[in-house]
């Protein structure tokens, strides 16, 4: 019997990624141009909404009265820096006074009740911004020359699966909160402490992490919806664990490396220009590695957005 192909290994994939990258450099646009306009539009701070949750935590006292001082504490939080939760930016992992700016940095006051409909703005901007990268990406590595459909098709179709996960993650995180304090208020306890919420969630997000890692990819080149991209994420992390744990490491242990020598780079103006494209390469080498990864895998197992034939 002939043998089957063999699967591309990480280093393939990653190779593959930055070749790709190498020979079509316009890839690396989307996120070169999300770093230009973190260094001309006015930041957008949470910090009013933030205080008015905090006056009111500190009302009712006990453990509420220590978050609100935590809240308080708080730097301002840049809501217009929520894109870049998705797409990796220099000018937002370096931050601060490290990064050289050709403008005065300026925020743009707003009302506190204000803040929510402009987070919410800012997470639509940037799951789009990231649906068309990774469709961008995609199509150059040739992974969707099965789907005939249009960009703006694919475009409009995988950003609402794109904004649906995101819900659903929400409401999954604010349900695990709900279901952990809950009972302990309900049984008249104290209340659970800061760190230990902290440290549980933490052990949950850590193995959510690992399970959902290719979740983005499922919507991307599969149009799944929440769910079904949860499954066919899964699916390829069990069949395939210690590689898949070994990429989602590599991207995690590059990020606090090149973050640093962004940091050195990003004080005068060329070594920002050098970082911004670097930054560029690397995000779109490592999008492109998950994407092949995905891909390679999920064509070797049951497909879910394929129906089941008897």
């Amino acid at each position: 019997m002939p043998k089957a192909d063999k699967q591309p290994n990480l280093l393939e994939h990653l190779s593959n990624g930055l070749s790709v990258v190498l020979a079509e450099p316009w890839l690396i646009l989307p996120p070169v141009i999300l770093d230009v306009l973190y260094l001309t539009v006015p930041s957008i701070s949470a910090k009013p909404l933030a205080g008015k949750i905090a006056d009111r935590a500190d009302d009712r006292g006990g453990d509420a009265a220590t978050f609100a001082r935590w809240l308080d504490n708080q730097p301002a939080w840049d809501i217009t820096r929520l894109p870049a939760q998705l797409n990796q930016s220099v000018v937002d992992g370096v931050g601060g006074s490290h990064v050289y700016r050709p403008f005065a940095e300026h925020s743009s006051g707003i009302g506190a009740w204000a803040v929510l409909p402009a987070a919410l703005t800012s997470v639509v901007i940037g799951v789009i911004a990231f649906v068309a990268f990774a469709l961008w990406l995609a199509r150059a590595a040739g992974y969707l020359e099965a789907n005939d459909r249009g960009f703006r098709a694919l475009l409009i179709d995988r950003s609402i699966k794109g904004l649906a996960f995101v819900g659903f993650g929400v409401m999954v995180f604010a349900l695990a909160i709900a279901v952990m304090t809950a009972p302990l208020a309900f049984i008249g306890a104290d209340g659970i402490s800061g760190n230990s919420l902290i440290v549980t969630l933490s052990l949950i997000a850590m193995c959510l992490q690992v399970i959902t890692m290719f979740s983005a990819e499922a919507i991307i080149l599969d149009g799944l919806w929440p769910i079904a991209a949860i499954r066919a994420s899964a699916n390829v992390v069990f069949r395939s664990f210690w590689s898949a744990l070994a990429l989602l490491i590599i991207s995690f242990a590059i990020s606090p490396g090149i973050f640093s020598l962004w940091k050195s780079l990003s004080a005068n103006a060329g070594g920002l220009a050098i970082a911004i494209v670097l930054n560029g390469i690397v995000f779109a080498s490592l999008e492109l590695a998950y994407l092949g990864f995905y891909r390679s895998r999920s064509e070797v197992t049951p497909l879910l957005s394929q129906p089941s034939r008897g």
